[in-house]
């Protein structure tokens, strides 16, 4: 009986705007934009996210998943750092009274450069035992360039989405 109210105190809540996780509106295409591709493990189901501010990881907005959608190429400011994350993970289980989430995010920040192209990914290792974040950028003939130098950040739960959701450097 208990998880029939929760599902329903979920469902109500998520029919509010205030519960809908809000969603990164990608800046327009310009010549001091960088583009980005957040791209999940393919043995699992995964969100992306971004966070305003990069140092903090606070203010994240959700890029792709839920209600954000399939994944899909974001414009971020280029020459500026920024901050991302990808959850990967097999959902949840009831176990007794309570539910399991089996998931593990990967984050990390990086500087991209104005008018360039990236994919980030996820990588798991153990399963979904421990998580990180890889970049890549993207040649102009579509190809994988080479990895581009990140710094893995660890994520942590947040109170609210301008709380911040890592660890400081």
């Amino acid at each position: 009986m208990k998880l029939v109210k929760i599902a329903w105190l979920v469902a109500a809540c998520l029919l509010l705007s205030s519960c809908l996780p809000p969603i990164y509106k990608s800046l327009p295409a310009s010549s001091d934009t960088a583009a980005i591709f957040l791209s999940g493990n393919s043995n699992y189901s995964s969100v992306g996210q971004i966070y305003d501010h990069s140092e903090t990881c606070s203010g994240r907005k959700w890029v792709y998943g839920g209600i954000a959608g399939a994944p899909k190429w974001i414009n971020v400011r280029g020459g500026e750092p920024v901050t991302i994350s990808i959850s990967v993970g097999t959902g949840a289980t009831v176990s007794g009274s309570n539910i399991v989430n089996h998931i593990c995010t990967g984050m990390a920040t990086f500087t991209p450069s104005s008018g360039r192209r990236y994919v980030a990914q996820a990588v798991t290792s153990g399963g979904i035992q421990h998580c990180g974040l890889i970049v890549d950028e993207v040649g102009q003939d579509g190809q994988n360039a080479g990895r581009v130098g990140v710094t893995q950040r660890i994520f942590k739960l947040a109170e609210t989405d301008h709380s911040s959701w890592c660890k400081a450097l």
